[in-house]
């Protein structure tokens, strides 16, 4: 006889976290909501993260362990999409942790609103907080309903639509053909949070801070920029380019710069030799988006401008006129 489908699939990639691992299930199993499976995907993991993974599956059988040979992040994301059998779908990184209410909040009120999203905001944070602000009376938690999450993508301001996609719950079905571009470890969360909300769907915005974004100096994130971070950026943008119009134009290219600045920040961080290096590499993508007609002053602020205006510099000293 085959199982009950469980209402919510929670999927996480698991590789080379047996630090943090114990620490992310410990908070998932504590959720209030209790109707989900965990599907975690050991990436081709070397350290203990597995062990850690069976002795937890083997007292709490919502914990379902698949093994696959290294391919990425992103291919780990798709085999749990494959595999996920729930009616929601909730991405989360086994680095962090959450809030024990995320998945009965973000429930609450796709089920209460038929939302295809429920997106929700987080803390950056070095260390563990431990206790949680408990809420009681969802009702009185406020929210924003929209069917146009790119006019609220990357805004600035609370609630808003952001590129991570662990600060959302998905309805599966809004997912239908949705896969994380394979090989990619950099900006895949932007790329596929695109895509979704160039489907309009109904989304469901809070302020409140459910998810621990824990700031693990071992991170892809966290580590000095690479060239090979820089090159999955520019297969990300490339892919951008030709999968947006000029409908989505003003919000992808809030997201985007948002991305090329820090990206950028962090190149100036290195040393000279290697930032020269970098620079060069991420020339490439700006080129491409000046080719494009994606660096136009027009609508931008006047701080925009002038992180523009370098952006063309760095392209033009690595590609003088004629070599482009």
């Amino acid at each position: 006889m085959k199982s009950k489908k469980p209402e919510i699939s929670v999927i996480l990639p698991i590789y080379n976290v047996e630090e943090f691992l114990a620490r992310a299930l410990d908070s998932l199993l504590s959720q209030t909501f209790e109707d989900f499976e965990a599907i975690c995907i050991d990436d081709g993991s070397p350290d203990g993260s597995k062990k850690i993974l069976r002795k937890y599956a083997a007292k709490d059988s919502r914990i379902k362990i698949f093994s696959q040979s290294n391919r990425g992040v992103s291919a780990a994301r798709n085999t749990g999409l494959a595999k996920a059998r729930g009616q929601y779908v909730y991405f989360m990184d086994p680095d962090d942790y959450i809030h024990p209410q995320l998945l009965e909040i973000a429930h609450f009120f796709a089920s209460k609103h038929h939302a295809k999203i429920v997106s929700f905001g987080c803390y950056y944070t070095g260390k563990y907080a431990g206790d949680f602000h408990i809420y009681g009376d969802l009702h009185r938690v406020e929210f924003t309903v929209t069917e146009n999450p790119l006019a609220h993508f990357c805004t600035g301001c609370e609630p808003n639509f952001n590129s991570a996609i662990w600060s959302k719950l998905y309805r599966r079905d809004i997912l239908a053909g949705a896969k994380f571009l394979p090989g990619i470890h950099y900006s895949e969360d932007t790329l596929f949070n695109l895509g979704i909300a160039t489907r309009k769907p109904l989304t469901i915005l809070i302020k409140e801070r459910l998810y621990f974004y824990f700031e693990n100096q071992n991170s892809v994130v966290q580590r000095p920029v690479s060239e090979k971070q820089i090159a999955d950026f520019h297969k990300s943008i490339l892919k951008i380019l030709e999968l947006f119009d000029n409908e989505y134009e003003h919000q992808v290219w809030k997201c985007l710069f948002s991305d090329l600045r820090r990206m950028l920040r962090k190149i100036r961080t290195d040393d000279v030799l290697n930032r020269a290096r970098l620079e060069s590499e991420f020339a490439k993508i700006i080129s491409d988006l000046g080719r494009a007609g994606w660096l136009r002053v027009p609508a931008m602020s006047i701080g925009t401008i002038a992180w523009v205006i370098r952006l063309r510099k760095i392209s033009r000293r690595a590609y003088p006129k004629g070599n482009h």
